[in-house]
């Protein structure tokens, strides 16, 4: 029996820019696939460098908000299609 091999694969970073091209491909891996793992979890916070102290002026606090809410990332989601080879019923092809 042969050793199973290392799977290989890295996860695809959708932003802004990609993000109308990741949901068109999902959606094609969406519909070939025969199995789909979904994971969320909650991330990102606030550092304490950005939190308003009593010595901030109104602009210098809106500004440490402002920056805080734009690099916060209340929820990672991860979507990966798996699909199973018709040849080799025990090999699964991931889609991450």
């Amino acid at each position: 029996m042969a050793a199973p091999r290392a799977a290989t694969a890295s996860a695809k970073q959708v932003t802004r820019r990609n993000f109308a091209e990741a949901v068109r491909e999902l959606g094609a891996q969406l519909e070939s696939c025969d199995y789909v793992a979904v994971a969320a979890q909650k991330t990102g916070a606030p550092t304490g460098w950005r939190r308003a102290l009593p010595v901030d002026t109104a602009e210098t606090a809106y500004l440490k908000a402002k920056l805080a809410a734009e690099s916060f990332q209340p929820l990672q989601i991860a979507v990966c299609p798996f699909l199973l080879r018709k040849s080799s019923p025990s090999t699964l092809v991931a889609y991450p």
